[in-house]
């Protein structure tokens, strides 16, 4: 479970922004929170949604995360002095263009509090560090590992390890510290090298497993929702009635299964195959498997209507596409976080999707949902209240801005969010100019 994500000089973001998941509304319902287990965050939200205009930074947050997620599970695999390609540092700053970027998130997974995060420039890891706490009472946060680059060191070993503590990390530690390149993180190589040291395996779990980034709704492959629909009969059922209570009137989906040997193959492709491929296709021995989708409709008598998955409107397969990734999110506890989870959906959709992480029969694990969006009239407090309202805006000296609508505390009695929103009372707008057109 997600207690905060902090970013700091990536894309358009400069000074450091932190996203928090602790609720700060002591009038949060039960359904809209949940017990950490923690006393460092006791009620953790269970869903939190980010507004703004476009450029606003909004994306940048997801893709923040998603690197921070794809860093620690293949900083391991870099080459000695390849370049770390997705650091991307503000750039409107002579200052912060030097510097490095900064990821960081606070997580409670199996029983233990986690901070860990680090530094990197496309050169190298300037930084890297980890701690735990233990959810007991009077537990205090303790140093796993910390690991700094000091420019002025010998530049055979230029980094400094303020702490590699023997009572928290069992096993070779020396020899992944050893292994550890300046472009890779410790945790990663660690992790590489099979360790079994709860303090770095559990971190490296949540982050691998737990967290899960969806940068484009509308560009989710249907693959696993179809995997889940067609051999998973739990899964089926929570598809079909998602699809049935959003009113799609699709009444069962149909997965045609075509095989294809090598004489379905045009010559000219077959070129193309790897000569051990081809040989194992000719032997019958590999086969290519394509699943043609097909909704059935009903007619004005009743009467089953086919139709290819392809003629469905775009709502409805993005909602086909997220069904699959949605209830196993939900199954498992995860962490979603969604990039304009608004588009193709009609705003009752989008506010049933929600509503799914509040109820208690379903979100049995308290998985936790972070979404960005356009679509302001889920901005009541049925459905958000103020500390699970988020804005992010760019300011004027071109950084973007992340804060929450826990931070007007005069507006404990305001109803309508949406409103006062878009008269512009918290920004986040964007700000239109009259166009200057000219034939």
């Amino acid at each position: 479970m997600l207690i905060s994500f902090k970013i700091k000089n990536f894309k358009s973001i400069g000074e450091e922004q932190t996203f928090s998941m602790v609720a700060a509304n002591k009038k949060s319902t039960e359904d809209m929170c949940f017990e950490s287990g923690t006393s460092f965050a006791p009620k953790l939200l269970k869903v939190a949604s980010i507004f703004g205009p476009n450029g606003g930074g909004k994306t940048t947050f997801v893709q923040a995360m998603d690197v921070f997620r794809d860093f620690v599970l293949k900083s391991a695999r870099l080459q000695r002095n390849e370049a770390i390609d997705w650091v991307k540092p503000f750039k409107f700053d002579a200052d912060l263009r030097e510097q490095p970027s900064e990821f960081e998130a606070i997580f409670v997974h199996d029983g233990a509090l986690y901070q860990y995060g680090f530094a990197v420039t496309q050169e190298r890891v300037w930084g890297e560090w980890l701690f735990t706490r233990a959810n007991k009472p009077r537990a205090k946060l303790s140093t796993v590992f910390e690991r700094y680059y000091n420019p002025e060191k010998d530049p055979k070993d230029p980094y400094e390890w303020p702490s590699l503590n023997d009572a928290l990390i069992k096993g070779p530690k020396e020899t992944w510290k050893q292994q550890t390149k300046p472009n890779t993180l410790f945790l990663s190589e660690a992790m590489r090298g099979n360790a079994d040291s709860e303090n770095l395996v559990k971190p490296f779990e949540w982050i691998d497993k737990f967290l899960k980034i969806i940068e484009s709704a509308d560009r989710l492959s249907m693959r696993y929702s179809v995997k889940q629909y067609g051999n998973d009969e739990h899964y089926k059922q929570n598809i079909q009635n998602l699809l049935d209570s959003t009113d799609t009137r699709i009444k069962r989906l149909e997965i045609e299964k075509e095989v294809k040997t090598v004489s379905d193959f045009p010559e000219g492709l077959l070129k193309y195959i790897p000569p051990k491929s081809l040989e194992d296709l000719k032997n019958g021995e590999l086969k290519s498997i394509t699943e043609k989708i097909s909704t059935v409709h009903e007619d004005n008598l009743g009467n089953p209507v086919k139709l290819d998955f392809k003629e469905e409107s775009d709502g409805i397969r993005t909602l086909f596409c997220l069904a699959g990734p949605w209830f196993n999110v939900l199954e498992n506890g995860h962490v979603l976080v969604v990039d304009e989870l608004h588009n193709s959906f009609h705003p009752h959709a989008l506010r049933f999707l929600v509503n799914l992480f509040y109820d208690p029969e379903i979100n049995k694990k308290n998985a936790q949902l972070i979404f960005t969006s356009h679509e302001t009239s889920i901005m009541n407090n049925d459905i958000l209240h103020r500390d699970q309202i988020w804005f992010m805006q760019r300011k004027e000296n071109q950084q973007s801005e992340l804060y929450s609508l826990a931070e007007y505390t005069n507006e404990k009695a305001m109803s309508n969010f949406q409103k006062a929103y878009l008269s512009g009372r918290y920004d986040a707008l964007p700000k239109l100019k009259v166009l200057d057109y000219g034939l």
